[in-house]
């Protein structure tokens, strides 16, 4: 089973009935609060008759995960493993099934938790950014979550960064001959047709995030956003998902100045060395793990790569042009804070913005204006 995405107007009842069509019975490890939601989550699988264990996630599981304490979960014959209310919750969900091989039901109550429409797994531990995927998924896009007025920023976040790491998916297929930017300008447009409409900004973001997973599906994805977001938080603090927004707007903005002024000379390229222990010093990433991981397709064929990003600069601009930035960006500055967003410094920013280039895995865009050498000034004085 890959991941599936079911639109539901019944709560906890529609997720019952989805563990029920794939579970005749047995064992569900629940993550979820202790609170109303997660009481009701326990009933409602309680009366399809499951028998639940309900389990609450670490607050600190996205951003400072230890893998050691997953081994501190219940141990026992779970038929599938749930996760129901924030990105603590749904994460804890993926990472579960994944290493116990289980299917995942996943139930996002709040705009923070819409990373559970993606297959990728987005936490970090202290010294490393996990990579896991969790294929075997089954994620509710109830209508309770399309109603919700609250964490519109982060939200917007996770809209916004997932619509550039879909382009510098894109990127990267093209450059290896095996998919088709053009394509990409289709289902920006397709999913933010309707966005200059009358209907609740939270409707409309989760609107668009669900058309995003239903036409980019089977599509590669880079987590550019994600893991500048990621550096930000370890710079800044607070969670990964409080830099989403202005990671992605961030990368967006790069793309276009450098597509749009093409270089024809390039500066020295980057120290990667310098770069590992930079990226250990100020974030605390293991430089010796980032030395172990393969980086095949990184400075391989570059003048080729050069060449066919100057051919294709055009079809990233169309791309972008069809993402409504200005609308986004008014939306998220209107939006109201729950609580003291943290701040990262313009010069914070741009080394994170260069340091990503050196940590993300794959090629994307970032990575190769990485390798001119573009970025290195930023780091200058790191």
């Amino acid at each position: 089973m890959a991941r599936e995405i079911v639109r539901s107007e019944e709560g906890f009842k529609s997720l019952a009935k989805e563990v029920k069509k794939r579970a005749r019975g047995g064992k569900i490890l629940l993550f979820a609060r202790e609170d109303r939601e997660g009481e009701d989550a326990v009933a409602a699988l309680a009366s399809e008759g499951f028998s639940v264990v309900r389990q609450e996630a670490d607050p600190a599981f996205v951003m400072g995960h230890v893998p050691e304490r997953d081994r501190k979960y219940p141990e026992g014959s779970f038929v599938a493993a749930a996760g129901v209310g924030g990105p603590e919750e749904t994460e804890a969900a993926k990472v579960f099934s994944t290493l116990r091989n289980l299917p995942t039901f996943l139930f996002p109550t709040d705009l923070s938790a819409l990373s559970a429409f993606r297959e990728e797994v987005f936490l970090s531990t202290p010294f490393q950014l996990v990579s896991l995927r969790a294929e075997d998924c089954v994620v509710l896009a109830d209508r309770s979550l399309a109603t919700s007025d609250k964490k519109i920023r982060a939200g917007l976040g996770h809209l916004l960064s997932y619509a550039a790491e879909v382009l510098d998916g894109a990127y990267e297929a093209e450059l290896r001959g095996e998919g088709s930017l053009a394509s990409v300008e289709r289902i920006f447009g397709e999913t933010f047709a309707s966005w200059r409409g009358d209907s609740p900004l939270s409707e409309r973001i989760v609107e668009a995030v669900l058309r995003l997973a239903e036409r980019a599906e089977d599509r590669p994805v880079l987590r550019s956003a994600a893991t500048l977001a990621f550096l930000a938080a370890k710079s800044a603090g607070g969670s990964y998902v409080d830099h989403l927004f202005p990671a992605a707007y961030a990368l967006l903005s790069l793309y276009r100045a450098y597509l749009s002024d093409f270089p024809l000379e390039h500066c020295l390229p980057p120290d990667r060395v310098m770069n590992a222990f930079l990226l250990e010093e100020k974030y605390r990433l293991s430089a010796s793990a980032h030395f172990k991981e393969d980086l095949s397709f990184y400075a391989e064929k570059y003048l080729s790569r050069q060449r066919l990003t100057g051919e294709y600069r055009e079809d990233v601009k169309e791309a972008i042009a069809k993402l409504p930035l200005p609308e986004l960006c008014r939306a998220y500055r209107r939006a109201p804070e729950e609580k003291a967003s943290p701040v990262l410094t313009a010069d914070r920013l741009l080394e994170a913005l260069s340091l990503t280039g050196e940590q993300i895995s794959g090629y994307a865009l970032i990575k190769h204006i990485k390798l001119t050498g573009l970025l290195e000034p930023l780091l200058l004085s790191a």
